[in-house]
């Protein structure tokens, strides 16, 4: 049986994931392709954006991130 991460849930991962004490990532855009959603998001408090993909399972893999 696979597991299934709703948009949503998979949207609150990488905002919890790439926030800090300081800062809050935003969502830029959400992508679904095949069973994963790749999630562009941005932290503007420490410079930082990218792109993550969030499996079915709920694991986030980092596709691409920045620091400026």
């Amino acid at each position: 049986m696979l597991n299934y991460v709703p948009r949503r849930s998979g949207t609150k991962l990488v905002i919890d994931q790439y926030s800090i004490f300081n800062g809050t990532a935003e969502i830029i855009s959400t992508d679904k392709k095949e069973d994963e959603y790749y999630i562009e998001w941005i932290n503007e408090s420490d410079r930082t954006k990218g792109v993550s993909a969030v499996s079915s399972d709920g694991e986030i893999t980092v596709i691409e991130s920045e620091a400026q």
